[in-house]
């Protein structure tokens, strides 16, 4: 788990960070069941810290579930299909 703060001058908020290990144990998924959903765009896209160091913000991944784990890319599913 990686601490974010974002302090926009008036308020500094703290954000939990996923990596890819917590978020697999957060979704009960193997490793390769994770990487085909980020592949087919059914999880939140990461937020991307450096080359190869992906999190996903644990608030945004809380609300997805909630919200019955809905794919959120649907558009990349299209420009596959369709070869755009």
């Amino acid at each position: 788990m990686v601490l974010a703060s974002l302090d926009d001058g008036e308020t500094q908020m703290t954000h939990e960070l996923l990596d890819r290990r917590e978020l697999t144990r957060r979704l009960n998924v193997s490793a390769r069941t994770l990487d085909r959903m980020i592949q087919d765009g059914r999880l939140p896209r990461p937020i991307e810290l450096r080359p190869r160091c992906r999190r996903w913000p644990s608030a945004q991944i809380d609300s997805w579930i909630e919200t019955g784990c809905q794919p959120v890319d649907a558009d990349s599913d299209q420009e596959k299909n369709h070869g755009i």
